[in-house]
């Protein structure tokens, strides 16, 4: 796939991100904000070395995610992460390795908040490069990240526009 963000910047994604907001090909705005718990571990031995740490996803592609925390990573670190989808009573459970991490604009007396850009290697315990294919039907490159997290989203919010109409109330649940 030969896009580009910035044309005199070399891209170094394979896919494309989505963001926060973004129109899809079935013509749908969603936002995908979903809260983050995340830990760092060991890369062989999976020993958690850090407490648990919470972040907002910020956006998300078919094997990366970034997401926005108080927290400075490095590049390098591995990361766990158990991603909360609205409407979900399970998190997702998410390996991944940053690849960058940034200071974020905070407001004013807001504590330093740290963009982070992960390369996601394992989604609920399968390798996620086994996962990325090309969907037909929405002609995007999709995987099991965006599957379970912006699949979800889009059901959730689905069914609330059901319950919505079936309710015959305005508003949301």
């Amino acid at each position: 796939m030969a896009w580009r963000l910035n044309p005199f910047r070399r891209e170094k994604r394979r896919y494309k991100r989505y963001g926060a907001k973004e129109k899809v090909f079935f013509h749908i705005l969603y936002e995908f904000k979903t809260r983050i718990i995340y830990q760092i571990i060991d890369r062989g031995q999976e020993k958690i070395l850090s407490k648990k740490y919470s972040a907002v996803s910020k956006d998300i592609s078919a094997e990366g995610l970034c997401f926005v925390s108080s927290q400075k990573l490095g590049v390098g670190d591995r990361v766990r992460m158990e991603v909360y989808i609205a409407g979900e009573g399970d998190p997702v459970v998410m390996d991944g390795e940053v690849r960058w991490c940034k200071r974020a604009p905070a407001e004013k007396g807001e504590e330093a908040r740290f963009s982070t850009g992960l390369k996601l290697i394992i989604i609920n315990k399968k390798p996620v490069e086994k996962t990325i294919y090309v969907d037909q039907v929405r002609q995007v490159v999709w995987s099991d990240v965006l599957e379970t997290v912006v699949g979800k989203l889009l059901k959730v919010k689905r069914k609330r526009k059901f319950w919505f109409l079936r309710s015959g109330e305005r508003g949301t649940r």
